[in-house]
């Protein structure tokens, strides 16, 4: 899927229309963690929009009655390896506020849910003010 998504910026940049250095990603759900991802590793992505697209994995425990990081690792797909830390969550080498500081200085737009029922609105929170110079708008 981050192939997928970094294919596309490929192809935009052949347009004679686009700018490449303007293109940003958005998307909803597992598409914003795909294009948290591929923001991270391709450095001509300028921006992203997530909404409603992480977890803090490890923080998504079975005690919070959600996918958990299974989400990523079995439901999706999107990391595999990531199936060996279930139930050693706090083991888990990276989470999604290193991921955001890797595509800062760049505009990131975090829509974080009040009512998800895989995150709550104080995991996206806690996870944002780690990353500075994030601006956490009310």
């Amino acid at each position: 899927m981050v192939t997928d998504a970094r294919a596309a910026v490929d192809m935009l940049e052949k347009l004679e229309i686009i700018d490449g250095r303007r293109v940003y990603v958005t998307g909803y759900s597992l598409g914003a963690t795909v294009g948290l991802y591929a923001a991270c590793l391709d450095e001509r992505i300028g921006g992203v929009v997530s909404m409603c697209g992480f977890t803090p994995m490890r923080l998504d425990t079975a005690s919070k009655g959600t996918e958990e990081i299974r989400g990523y690792s079995h439901l999706h797909g999107l990391s595999p390896r990531l199936g060996f830390f279930i139930g050693n969550e706090s083991r888990i080498l990276y989470d999604f506020h290193e991921i955001l500081a890797c595509i800062a200085p760049c505009p990131i737009l975090v829509v974080a849910p009040t009512r998800d029922r895989y995150a709550t609105f104080e995991d996206h929170f806690l996870l944002c003010i780690t990353v500075p110079p994030l601006r956490i708008l009310p």
